[in-house]
Order: C-alpha cells, then sequence, then structure tokens
C-alpha cells in the first residue's frame, strides 16, 4: 500500500472514531414541578450545548459587569441585575430546574434559582461565590461572596 493510501485510510478510521465517539449517547436531566426525569442525548449534542451556554455566560457577565472593577462594585452589579431580571416564579407557573442559563432565559426562578444566577454571573467574572440553604426545611437561600478577603452573605 502507498503512502497516500495508508494515509487515506488513517483518515477515515479517525474521521470514524471520531463519529462514534460524538454519537456516545449521554443524559441529561430536568425537574419540572419538583418531578425529575431524564433525558437522552448524543455527546456531541451535550458539548455544544455547554459550549453555548459558556458563551452566553461570557457574554452576559462581561454586559453586567461593565464599569465594575472590584470585587465589590461587581457583587453589586450582580445583584442589581439578577433581582432586576430574575422574578419570582409566577403563581401556575411549573417550576422547571435544569441549567442555569435557561433560568435567565425564562427570567423566572425559585429563590435557589435565582441565587445560582447571581453566583454564576459571580463566578464568570471572577469572584468566588456560592450558595447555601439555611433551615431545617430549608427557609431562607443565602448567596456567599468573598470580597476583599472576607465572606459577605447576601440574600437576592
Amino acid at each position: 500500500m502507498s503512502r497516500r493510501g495508508r494515509r487515506a485510510g488513517l483518515t477515515v478510521a479517525v474521521l470514524l472514531v471520531a463519529v462514534a465517539v460524538a454519537n456516545i449517547p449521554t443524559t441529561t436531566r430536568q425537574g419540572v414541578n419538583f418531578v425529575v426525569s431524564s433525558h437522552s442525548l448524543p455527546l456531541y449534542a451535550k458539548a455544544l450545548d455547554f459550549l453555548d451556554r459558556d458563551s452566553n455566560y461570557r457574554r452576559l457577565t462581561a454586559e453586567v459587569m461593565s464599569g465594575a472593577t472590584t470585587d465589590d462594585a461587581k457583587m453589586l452589579a450582580a445583584f442589581a441585575w439578577t433581582t432586576g431580571n430574575i422574578r419570582q416564579t409566577p403563581s401556575g407557573f411549573p417550576i422547571i430546574d435544569d441549567h442555569t442559563w435557561h433560568i435567565i432565559v425564562r427570567g423566572y426562578g425559585q429563590d435557589d434559582q435565582q441565587a445560582s444566577v447571581f453566583v454564576t454571573l459571580l463566578a464568570y467574572a471572577g469572584v468566588r461565590a456560592y450558595w447555601i440553604f439555611i433551615g431545617t426545611r430549608p427557609e431562607l437561600v443565602l448567596s456567599l461572596v468573598r470580597v476583599d478577603g472576607a465572606w459577605r452573605a447576601v440574600d437576592v
């Protein structure tokens, strides 16, 4: 076999493996009114969805943080954007739990989902933050944000 033939064979083999890997079945989950269901999708679709969300988070964060240079300013910008754009779930609307980006697109969510939007914007801005449930039921969702070396509690 000629060198050109081996190269063509190798190229075809690599393409076949790439197509096979791209089509490996994966799972995503979505909760609707506290009932979680699994959905199957190929790996390439899951990867493209991730890249799309990542790109949108980066674009939105740049817009929200425009002019904010300190962690404190970024926290305030993320807070103002979240409270101004992510409303409480309207009565009668389904409670949907999936990706944070979908909460942003819908424009509404539960307390923990609002906190998720807030800390995601901060994470993309390079500010350490996370959220937790407080209480036994839980009664409250708090976001914790690291500003000037100290943790601050924020109730979005």
